[in-house]
């Protein structure tokens, strides 16, 4: 282990596990294979279990990645063109200025609408049906609140059509379809998983006890209904999932994120091609650019170039991260609710590695 990784185990041991989060995992790999896996704090409080590289971990956001995959191939396929109106995919008719690309990087102009109360326990799953959520959804949560293309806004909303044309092109269920040409393509082991459904793996989720978001989370979701045990520092949920699987659905440990961040490094799932056209930043309608590129945010760290997405809400927080010139990823999972302030500290932990040769 290099100095740097000393310097971030010992970060992560002593600043962010048991203090911002019960657990984590923090992982760094690049196209050959894992370079650092960091595992520790507890998965389940209660029970003392601790976290291992196979516990996995709520997704949140950072399945719109998936999304992403899965309609880039099949743009590939040409069986999509991102300047269509995304209408022409759907049974919503949307405006012919909302395209598949502006859903994509977010321009599209959808609500900002984060979906908190679309969720359900995991008991609760078996009476769900997810195609009447589609057709309820897709027209009751379609709102603009601003001019197409002007500027970038997120939006679950529009990861949950992109879900729907996935599944309407390949004709397909949306889970099915990134099962088949995304996970199984990715040659996980047998203990690594991504996927949209609890097992005995899962950790359990928190959020800390006497803070604003504690508060606001308070407020926001039925306590009665979806707070589990709690300790002197977190309060802790229910097994319960996030109805909205292309934009918030996923499940997984690190090893598995970063697997799929290795093949796209590699060019299996999608060409090298596309996913540079991936990387590149948008332009808005006034032709400044954005922050946002086609499914990732790009920024700098320590002067170095990074396309990333979060994932964050009830009980988990993780960001994907790939810093394409050093041919690297970085996978870091925790089982609390995301605030600000992670997004901030995830680019500071990332100092401690980068200059490592």
């Amino acid at each position: 282990m290099s100095q740097n990784f000393n310097q971030l185990k010992t970060y992560l041991d002593d600043k962010i596990t048991g203090k911002k989060s019960p657990g984590v995992q923090f992982l760094i790999a690049d196209s050959t294979g894992i370079l650092f896996d960091y595992n520790s704090g507890f998965a389940d409080i209660e029970k003392q279990i601790p976290v291992d590289a196979n516990t996995e971990f709520k997704m949140y956001s950072a399945t719109k990645l998936m999304t992403m995959i899965g309609i880039m191939q099949l743009v590939e396929q040409g069986k999509i063109n991102l300047d269509d109106p995304a209408a022409k995919y759907t049974k919503i008719k949307y405006a012919d200025d909302i395209t598949v690309r502006k859903i994509l990087n977010h321009t599209a102009g959808f609500s900002r609408n984060p979906f908190i109360k679309e969720i359900h326990l995991v008991e609760e799953d078996t009476n769900f049906n997810y195609a009447e959520f589609m057709d309820y959804a897709l027209p009751h949560y379609n709102k603009i609140i601003y001019k197409t293309g002007k500027k970038n806004s997120y939006s679950n909303y529009g990861y949950l059509v992109l879900s729907e044309i996935v599944a309407n092109v390949s004709g397909m269920e949306y889970e099915a379809y990134i099962d088949q040409y995304i996970t199984a393509e990715l040659g996980l082991i047998e203990e690594d998983n991504i996927g949209f459904k609890y097992t005995d793996q899962t950790a359990k989720g928190y959020q800390k006890r006497r803070t604003l978001t504690h508060w606001a989370y308070s407020v926001m979701v039925d306590k009665d209904k979806y707070y589990a045990h709690k300790s002197k520092d977190w309060q802790g949920y229910k097994d319960l999932y996030m109805r909205g699987l292309g934009f918030g659905g996923g499940i997984a440990n690190a090893r598995a994120v970063a697997a799929l961040m290795q093949n796209l490094m590699n060019h299996g799932i999608l060409e090298a091609s596309t996913l540079e056209e991936t990387f590149k930043r948008q332009i808005y309608n006034s032709n400044k650019t954005s922050k946002q590129t086609l499914g990732w945010w790009h920024a700098e760290v320590d002067s170095r170039q990074s396309f990333y997405h979060p994932g964050g809400g009830g009980g988990y927080s993780c960001e994907v991260r790939i810093y394409p010139k050093k041919g690297q990823v970085r996978v870091m999972m925790m089982n609390k609710t995301q605030t600000i302030g992670d997004l901030k500290m995830f680019a500071k932990i990332d100092k401690l590695w980068l200059n490592e040769e």
